[in-house]
């Protein structure tokens, strides 16, 4: 409502471009996540090890590319959002690792209250951002 048209589709694609990154990259590793912690729940403090080292690993090689080779993502958004796009879709990631943890877990009040706080942050940082 606040947004130009240019700027709304600008913003459309940032976020579409950073749920494209967290389902290319990291829905893979969720799915693992509830299927090899679902069979032996004393896994979970190793599998959540695992998935900050797979973000911190993720993380710098997107980064990297995002600074470096900013032409593959010319295409797709304006230069100067791509570093956003790329953190976004990397919390995202981390996101639903973790929560399938909880989910797997039995941790129910956790697992809703993370869509809270999610949900929180999305609204605060929109308006900041805005």
């Amino acid at each position: 409502m606040v947004l130009g048209k240019e700027e709304n589709g600008v913003y459309f694609l940032v976020m579409r471009f950073s749920l494209f990154i967290a389902l290319f990259i990291g829905e893979w590793q969720r799915l693992t996540n509830i299927n090899i912690v679902g069979s032996d729940k004393s896994l979970s403090p190793t599998i959540s090890a695992n998935n900050l080292v797979y973000i911190g690993v993720t993380g710098v090689i997107a980064v990297l590319a995002a600074i470096f080779l900013p032409s593959i993502f010319a295409g797709f958004i304006p230069p100067q959002y791509i570093l956003f796009a790329v953190a976004v879709g990397l919390c995202l990631i981390l996101r639903d690792s973790f929560q399938s943890l909880l989910l797997v877990n039995n941790h129910m009040v956790r697992y809703g209250i993370t869509f809270v706080l999610w949900g929180s942050l999305f609204l605060i940082l929109d308006s900041i951002f805005l």
